[in-house]
């Protein structure tokens, strides 16, 4: 379950299944650490786009997301630190 069961009030569309989808697909490429300059021509074929961008609007910051890209980004951490301890 996620943590937003029962606080979404609309009812689920086509367009926020693709955005599902996309999201899903994604996040399980940087898991396998996949190539997204290979796989994206891929996708946005699949899903009948002329580009990639705009495959790649469908691809938001959730908090699924935040936690793969953290796990995998050796850059962030020493760019922007974490802020924790100043928000308690």
């Amino acid at each position: 379950m996620t943590p937003y069961a029962g606080k979404v009030d609309k009812e689920p569309t086509v367009n926020s299944l693709r955005h599902t989808y996309v999201v899903t697909k994604m996040n399980e490429w940087m898991n396998k650490g996949l190539d997204f300059g290979t796989m994206m021509p891929y996708l946005s074929r699949y899903l009948g786009h002329s580009s990639i961008d705009e495959t790649q609007y469908y691809y938001h910051q959730t908090v699924s997301t935040f936690e793969i890209v953290r796990k995998h980004d050796s850059v962030a951490d020493r760019i922007i630190p974490e802020v924790i301890p100043y928000e308690e």
